[in-house]
């Protein structure tokens, strides 16, 4: 048995998809913020007139007219996301002469042509930093699944699917993953076990 209170894991949880996304927007004029809000009604939007906020406060996509800013903040800025790749937050960027080649850096200059335009490539920004987060959640999924085999010996597919909110399909496949990888799971005496002493408590 797994005790109670020790089940999920807040990683997002399935429908991460369906959340609202956050949005940033630094530096964009009146028009271009009306724009976006009227073509991406799924989106909340934050205005900010500080650069600095660019790095401090979370949101799911970043987008940003560099018009105004000074070479040592573009630096301070690229700096950030080379220091924390690979990471799923995107920013889109306008008006730059300094580009460098950052992953999660897309230099678009004629975001605003049409309201088309900037839904798609919104859309398509946003996707990408979903899909960078599923792949996290699974990851988390799959070492969760082999921390409670480890420490509660007899674990049923059952008990495994109740806590990560899983159907027990997915469970197998998950524990499949692992034995793939090398981890040595065994299903005996009706739950599942491992060899592998990875946790002590």
């Amino acid at each position: 048995m797994v005790p109670k209170g020790e089940c999920k894991i807040d990683i997002g949880g399935e429908n991460c998809m369906e959340k609202r996304k956050r949005v940033m927007l630094f530096g964009l004029k009146d028009k271009e913020i009306s724009m976006l809000i009227k073509s991406l009604p799924q989106c909340d939007f934050m205005y900010s007139e500080v650069w600095t906020d660019i790095i401090a406060v979370p949101s799911d996509l970043v987008i940003a007219n560099f018009e105004e800013l000074d070479e040592d903040s573009i630096d301070a800025i690229y700096c950030f996301y080379r220091d924390i790749e690979p990471s799923p937050e995107q920013i889109i960027i306008t008006n730059v002469k300094n580009k460098q080649k950052i992953k999660s850096v897309r230099y678009v200059e004629n975001l605003f042509e049409s309201e088309t335009t900037a839904r798609t490539t919104v859309l398509s920004a946003l996707h990408d930093t979903m899909r960078d987060v599923d792949f996290s959640r699974r990851i988390v999924i799959t070492l969760d699944i082999m921390r409670k085999i480890c420490i509660h010996p007899g674990i049923t597919t059952k008990e495994l699917a109740e806590c990560e909110e899983l159907s027990e399909r997915s469970i197998k496949r998950y524990i499949d993953t692992l034995r793939m990888a090398g981890a040595i799971i065994n299903y005996k005496d009706k739950g599942w076990h491992s060899e592998m002493a990875i946790w002590d408590y």
